[in-house]
């Protein structure tokens, strides 16, 4: 487990570029969580230094053509920010790939689209918070949708 505070929108992109030249071979899977704000219906997280960095271009680091050793592992990233919708791509299916570059992604979101992501200034973000719970309380008896639908419900509206 790696952890980084306050990084700046370089070092948030330094970090994934460094993630992605790692061997990942002896490894099952791949967990990111990044707490920070974002922008609504641009898909941008920003850095501590105000500066913008989108979620695609970070995460398009780790997909099966830029990231050999994780092909086929599951990828978690988990967002506590304000986010909003990415457009939708409707110009058809590569016939090149059996599957898709990104097709191992999960993404999780401590919001939907618009709406604001709570966080307390002593306990922290309140999604995290109730993940963390869920995930600590259930882990061996539960699917992973099933803990994030939880802490959902339990922060949500």
């Amino acid at each position: 487990v790696e952890v980084y505070r306050n990084c700046k929108a370089s070092k948030m992109k330094d970090v994934f570029e460094r993630m992605q030249k790692l061997d990942h071979t002896n490894y099952d899977s791949f967990v990111c969580c990044i707490l920070t704000y974002g922008i609504a219906e641009e898909m941008y997280l920003y850095g501590s230094d105000n500066k913008e960095l989108h979620i695609g271009a970070m995460t398009s680091m780790l997909n099966e053509e830029n990231c050999k050793t994780l092909a086929g592992k599951p990828k978690l990233f988990f967002f506590q920010a304000c986010i909003g919708k990415e457009g939708v791509d409707d110009s058809g299916i590569e016939e090149e790939s059996e599957i898709p570059n990104e097709a191992d992604f999960f993404f999780s979101y401590a919001t939907p689209s618009d709406t604001v992501a709570w966080r307390d200034l002593h306990h922290g973000s309140w999604y995290i918070s109730e993940l963390c719970r869920s995930l600590c309380t259930h882990a061996t008896c539960r699917d992973l949708n099933s803990m994030i639908e939880e802490a959902h419900e339990i922060v949500g509206p």
